[in-house]
């Protein structure tokens, strides 16, 4: 039996997101089945818990070490030169979410001085766009924090699919 793994905050605020997003989704099929009715507030608030909440599952993958990447071919290499080949390629992994963690907050920055607003809610939409930069940053942090866990102990670097 496993032990209780406490769960972290982006893993609480993804469980959180997809619930909502569901539970209104669940409430305009109701509505639109029972009562003939919709909101359509709801299907575009809907969308917005779901990207939120696809950042959030992003990040805590990266936390997992579970995102996607291929490995399979370091299968012959020693765990040394895994741990290289997998921490330079998380290097550029990284100036890549800087960078877009840059322009995005140039973006986000720029919807405060020129306002976008959603369809029905009207609504500047830089708040929902924030989880960009946001997103990218916890993600970049956590792929660090990967990176380090991963250098300082011994853990065997495997391709996961390999085990199905």
């Amino acid at each position: 039996m496993r032990s209780k793994e406490k769960v972290p905050l982006e893993g609480k605020l993804a469980i959180l997101f997809t619930v909502i997003m569901i539970s209104l989704l669940t409430f305009q099929i109701i509505l639109r089945y029972f009562f003939g009715k919709s909101f359509a507030w709801v299907e575009e608030v809907s969308r917005y818990y779901f990207v939120w909440g696809v950042y959030c599952y992003i990040i805590l993958a990266a936390k997992n070490d579970n995102h996607i990447r291929i490995t399979f071919h370091l299968s012959k290499l020693s765990e040394k030169t895994k741990k290289i080949i997998i921490s330079f390629a998380d290097v550029i992994w990284l100036m890549f979410n800087l960078v877009v963690v840059y322009v995005s907050i140039k973006y986000v920055m720029s919807m405060f001085e020129y306002p976008y607003y959603s369809q029905t809610l009207r609504f500047n939409l830089v708040y929902v766009y924030m989880i960009v930069p946001v997103g990218f940053f916890f993600l970049s942090v956590r792929v660090l924090q990967t990176m380090i866990k991963r250098l300082r102990s011994n853990v065997v670097i495997r391709d996961q699919r390999a085990d199905m």
